[in-house]
């Protein structure tokens, strides 16, 4: 059985270090607020809020970002940064900093295979991948294949296991990325690709139907999840996209896969290759 203390090596060599085109889940916007006065009396939230709508349609502040918005702008002199992630027909505000804070933006892209897990730190003003981490994931020790897995899911406590396994290998990873948690506050966009049962394991879905006729997901497309809902260690509200599964055997690592090789746009007829624990083969135009 593989150690799953052992660190795999990825070559380096051929990892993409600049995105060409970046559309990121969150943006940032640096507000100067004025203070209250007895000419203008708004409530400080709503003039956060009124203020982002300039730009952003249909702005949301949550609870827990109201309870520090009005002292964290008067401790900033009125001056600061919002951070706004995009949910479809609206925007979130989801970070709020003194300051002028728009060239500190990180997310991170992360590959969740059977055997070994990788996170890069990706600077969301440029596109630019700063760094990566790579580990066997902890829930080999649980069984090498899928299979084995989904049996030990449906055990007493074997979901739970499994889904805090992987978690703890991702939170380890990002630790090694950034040490510092004001460092790791300042993720603010997540995308995992990975195979239909390894995204069922993290967000802590039952995978027993995946395996059985008619082989039916719980979800092929889990949609936009807050970070501390699956237990990462970076900012709370950071939204996690997961790249949509087509069925129980074709999942969003081979979806991305297809995406950034072009081929579903090119008009010859291309083979990709996925090479891992679990082996998959797509051919098309």
């Amino acid at each position: 059985m593989t150690n799953p203390q052992v660190k795999p090596v990825i070559l380096s060599e051929q990892v993409q270090t600049t995105l060409t085109t970046l559309e990121p889940l969150t943006r940032k916007v640096f507000l100067s607020l004025t203070p209250p006065s007895p000419r203008d009396n708004r409530a400080d939230v709503d003039q956060v809020r009124q203020m982002l709508e300039r730009s952003c349609d249909n702005v949301s502040v949550p609870l827990s970002l109201m309870r520090k918005l009005p002292s964290l702008c008067r401790g900033a002199d009125w001056k600061v940064t919002a951070t706004l992630a995009e949910i479809g027909k609206g925007w979130k505000l989801i970070e709020l900093e003194p300051g002028d804070t728009t060239n500190e933006q990180f997310g991170l892209a992360i590959d969740i295979g059977t055997t070994t897990v990788v996170v890069y730190l990706i600077d969301l003003c440029d596109g630019k991948v700063l760094n990566h981490a790579a580990a066997y994931n902890a829930q080999i020790i649980m069984g090498e294949d899928i299979l084995t897995r989904i049996r030990q899911a449906l055990e007493p406590g074997g979901l739970d296991r499994l889904q805090k396994a992987v978690v703890e290998t991702l939170n380890r990873l990002i630790k090694d990325l950034c040490p510092l948690p004001r460092e790791t506050q300042k993720i603010t966009a997540v995308a995992i690709g990975a195979n239909t049962t390894m995204i069922h394991l993290l967000l802590g879905l039952n995978p027993a139907s995946i395996c059985r006729d008619p082989y039916t997901p719980s979800v092929n497309n889990p949609g936009l999840i807050p970070a501390d809902e699956i237990g990462l260690d970076i900012n709370p509200l950071a939204p996690v996209y997961c790249l949509p599964s087509i069925g129980s055997y074709l999942g969003g690592d081979v979806i991305g896969g297809i995406l950034v090789s072009g081929m579903h746009k090119k008009a010859d007829v291309s083979l990709f290759v996925d090479i891992g624990t679990n082996g998959e083969i797509v051919m098309g135009n």
